[in-house]
């Protein structure tokens, strides 16, 4: 039986031209020893065993398969006495592509008024990353970038109407 992290039949990868693909299989039985995994693919695919039940395998398309689709099947093999089996027979479907996907980015306007004894002039590193810190807190990821289009202080603001 496979278990997680094993894809699932028919499942499709795409995978950028020189870059390693890895394809995490486990497996496991209840009455037999799992002894290999025979699988099918480019001629450039290698397969590593970490313990029984516990395999991996990797390709690196070169550019001359961009835009190739490849199917890469697997079973793996167990055996109890002199009998062997097999279990049922797992492929995916890899597409070589030029380049990675692009991360996708996003972009957030926020109009903000903050309270701090620091100097917009003298301080702004000091008050971006501050802000950029409270973000991440928020549940912004961590490697987003921060612009001040603009910063005034309270002294550079007019006086306020009085109600």
């Amino acid at each position: 039986m496979f278990l997680t992290p094993t894809p699932e039949h028919g499942a499709q990868f795409n995978t950028p031209v020189n870059q390693t693909l890895e394809i995490n299989i486990r497996a496991d039985t209840t009455n037999s020893l799992i002894t290999e995994l025979l699988y099918s693919g480019p001629s450039n695919v290698f397969k590593s065993s970490y313990g029984s039940g516990d395999f991996s395998l990797t390709w690196t398309p070169s550019a001359r398969e961009d835009g190739q689709s490849h199917p890469i099947c697997f079973v793996v093999q167990a055996s109890v006495s002199s009998s062997v089996y097999q279990s049922e027979l797992r492929c995916v479907i890899v597409t070589v592509v030029k380049e990675p996907p692009p991360k996708k980015t996003y972009l957030t306007v926020v109009k903000l008024n903050i309270s701090t004894t620091l100097s917009p002039k003298d301080d702004r590193d000091k008050i971006l990353k501050a802000m950029k810190d409270e973000l991440i807190e928020k549940g912004f990821p961590p490697d987003i970038t921060l612009r001040l289009l603009s910063m005034t202080s309270e002294k550079e603001l007019p006086p306020r109407a009085k109600p």
